[in-house]
């Protein structure tokens, strides 16, 4: 899977935004703020002693799902 690109436009009191659109990027706001407050961004893995941590790259599995019903299939 190479590099994704996600680009969110909104205009703000013009349409109302689909629940499942609102509920994905809520999911991803989520995701990189406690990304960025647990200081996990980069880590794929992690061994100490007998335990090992791995996290999430990306956007989480859930917002995918809400997401592949917007997404636009270009073919180069």
């Amino acid at each position: 899977m190479g590099t994704q690109i996600i680009q969110v436009i909104y205009n703000g009191g013009e349409i109302p935004i689909d629940e499942d659109l609102e509920l994905a990027a809520l999911i991803i706001i989520d995701f990189w703020y406690k990304s960025f407050k647990d200081h996990r961004f980069g880590v794929s893995n992690v061994s100490i002693g007998d335990k090992n941590i791995s996290y999430e790259k990306g956007i989480p599995k859930q917002a995918q799902t809400l997401l592949k019903g917007f997404r636009d299939n270009v073919t180069y």
